[in-house]
């Protein structure tokens, strides 16, 4: 699924504490306020922003992960179930 296709589907919502956060504003960090924001949501709503094992791509995994992490992203729209799997190429 590209980038594009999974904000259409999801609705990411913008990041309120950061301008010009990365990610055309949506990525949310993963310290302090941002993140006692993605603390405090549902699990089907939180997509990790990370790196692939080989460091060689970054993409968007359902759900919230810590290892090889960047950031966040919060969605409008939560993710259909537990048991399906995304991986999202930015």
């Amino acid at each position: 699924m590209s980038f594009k296709d999974w904000a259409d589907e999801y609705k990411p919502f913008l990041n309120p504490f950061e301008k010009n956060a990365p990610v055309n504003g949506f990525m949310f960090e993963t310290y302090g306020a941002q993140l006692d924001l993605v603390n405090k949501q549902d699990h089907r709503f939180i997509w990790t922003y990370m790196e692939t094992d080989d460091g060689k791509d970054i993409v968007i995994v359902d759900g919230k992960h810590y290892v090889n992490r960047v950031g966040y992203f919060l969605t409008a729209i939560p993710r259909k179930d537990d048991t399906t799997q995304f991986e999202i190429s930015y």
